[in-house]
């Protein structure tokens, strides 16, 4: 088929990604996560192509290595929205999306004895240097910025998430 180059090997990533589509009724919302790789590589962009031509692609949070254990891989999570017939426009016209990247998870992945933990990494006073009870993690600030960016969106994509009983 031309010049058109497919990649050298399956990630089981992208097969999961296609289930999660076919799987999804319309109307449906979903979230994934899936390999940088699959996210951001040339190799992947026809996997791409062929997702945002049926997903609306609502939020991307990119993840650090090691965010589910010490696989040294870095993730992405993917939010989206699977339109109904009745809504392909909001696949056609250009649309914002919320991108984020999370650098700080709230834990620290360590192998003690072949044996990994997930220990809880907290904020630490400044004057005191002792830890507060509050984890050290961009999840909740990142909740309210979600929430002003559904504002801003179509109504389909408002009501999907449900953003009148978001608090």
């Amino acid at each position: 088929k031309g010049n058109k180059k497919n990649p050298n090997s399956m990630d089981m990533g992208v097969l999961f990604l296609e289930n999660a589509y076919k799987c999804l009724e319309e109307g449906g919302r979903m979230g994934i996560v899936i390999s940088n790789s699959i996210a951001s590589i040339k190799e992947w962009q026809n996997i791409r192509k062929w997702f945002i031509e049926r997903m609306r692609i609502v939020a991307t949070f990119d993840l650090p290595a090691n965010t589910f254990g010490e696989t040294g891989v870095a993730t992405t999570i993917i939010i989206a929205y699977k339109p109904k017939q009745s809504e392909k426009h909001l696949l056609e016209a250009d649309y914002e999306v919320f991108v984020k990247e999370v650098v700080n998870i709230g834990y620290e992945v360590k192998t003690v004895k072949r044996s990994v933990h997930f220990s809880p990494q907290y904020i630490i006073n400044e004057e005191t240097f002792e830890k507060t009870g509050q984890l050290n993690e961009d999840f909740s600030a990142m909740q309210q910025e979600f929430r002003e960016f559904l504002k801003r969106q179509e109504e389909e994509i408002k009501n999907a998430f449900h953003l009148d009983k978001i608090n």
